[in-house]
């Protein structure tokens, strides 16, 4: 594995866009949550390659409805 040429004195550009407003208004506050609902997602088999490598060999795996998931 061969890795990217860098030099430590490359400048990163940077954003200097302010942030949205972090107020809350009082109907945000006491509106309900939306409703339960969705739909798990199932994989069957997955497989992923970086390059030449087979890094993911025949995953099964199951998302949960209406939750937050990450494979990294």
């Amino acid at each position: 594995m061969t890795t990217p040429e860098t030099s430590g004195k490359e400048s990163t550009p940077m954003s200097t866009a302010k942030r949205p407003s972090q107020e809350i208004s009082n109907e945000a506050r006491t509106a309900s949550p939306p409703a339960a609902g969705g739909h798990e997602i199932k994989v069957r088999a997955l497989h992923a390659y970086y390059g030449s490598v087979h890094a993911v060999r025949g995953i099964d795996i199951t998302f949960p409805a209406n939750e937050v998931t990450a494979i990294i």
